[in-house]
């Protein structure tokens, strides 16, 4: 994969900032923002974003733990999942479903633009379901691309609202988004229940240690970002805060420090994806958030006390 020159845009403060320079890309985009609204029980959303324009992308091999939709804006790529291909070009919705490992990668020298939202809900497996997606046929095509589109864009416009009309805002698009994935002259829905089972971990019951609006914020982080490349400094950064200051009152909030919780966080999907998948162990240390599969094998013999092919042989 090429290397890019990248540099995090940080949602929380609007520093938006811009990377990727090449002499046959002018410009790249990368926009994530998380939302925070635990009240509604059928239908919510952890993150939102959008990639503008990158050249030769590829994704994965990554398992999440929750359903992200990801709708194609630009360009075509080849998916594999469940040792199957399949392509993907504009106007596709592509579901990756709780638990299941999956790769795309764009076709050379194509331009790619995604956008997507990660959902979750009593009701969330019920609406991809009733649009016939499956884990063996997990992509789809977008009956109204525009309006799509248009739902995705408002909902990453919209994530960052603090006030409760904001947030309610956010939901509201969020049920639009699904309304613009039937067409008009659809069937009427089923009532049957999902034919799969969400993950455990996929549920609208999201436990706080703290009820500090700094702590609940950078658990939200930990938990729904634990497989990229976050640490204690750059969590701290994300509020304005010291790393001494922000650590501390981690501590006593939660009666862990921040990174112990990323730590066990990390390890405790890592425990989950091997006694569940058939992922390699490199690729499991990927999707925590761990580069290097080496390194991952010893930090987790030693929080386990065992190496991970050993633990997935006893489990």
């Amino acid at each position: 994969m090429d290397k890019f020159d990248f540099i995090w845009y940080n949602t929380k403060y609007s520093a938006f900032q811009t990377a990727v320079r090449r002499k046959d890309v002018n410009q790249m985009d990368y926009i994530e923002k998380r939302f925070c609204y635990t009240v509604p029980t059928d239908l919510n959303m952890y993150y939102c974003g959008k990639r503008i324009h990158t050249r030769d992308h590829s994704y994965g091999p990554q398992v999440r733990d929750h359903f992200l939709l990801v709708y194609v804006k630009d360009g075509d790529a080849i998916l594999s999942v469940r040792n199957r291909h399949y392509a993907l070009t504009p106007g596709h919705l592509l579901c990756m479903f709780p638990d299941e490992k999956i790769y795309y990668k764009a076709k050379k020298g194509s331009l790619w633009s995604n956008l997507w939202v990660g959902v979750y809900g009593n009701q969330a497996a019920f609406y991809v379901q009733n649009l016939g997606i499956t884990r063996d046929y997990p992509i789809y095509r977008c009956p109204q691309p525009d309006e799509t589109e248009r739902c995705m864009d408002d909902l990453i416009r919209f994530a960052d609202c603090k006030n409760t009309y904001g947030k309610i805002n956010v939901i509201a698009t969020l049920y639009q988004f699904f309304r613009s994935l039937y067409s008009k002259s659809a069937e009427p829905l089923s009532d049957m229940p999902p034919i799969y089972d969400i993950h455990q971990a996929d549920t609208h019951e999201i436990t706080y240690l703290s009820d500090n609006i700094y702590i609940r914020e950078a658990e939200n982080i930990i938990r729904f970002h634990y497989d990229r490349d976050i640490n204690v400094r750059s969590l701290a950064q994300s509020f304005h805060l010291t790393l001494e200051y922000f650590s501390r009152l981690f501590k006593a909030e939660t009666g862990k420090n921040p990174h112990q919780m990323i730590m066990d966080y990390r390890m405790e999907k890592a425990r989950a994806l091997l006694t569940t998948t058939n992922l390699t162990v490199a690729e499991i240390a990927n999707c925590v958030g761990i580069r290097d599969a080496h390194y991952f094998s010893k930090l987790f013999k030693s929080v386990n006390g065992c190496t991970p092919t050993e633990y997935r042989k006893v489990r």
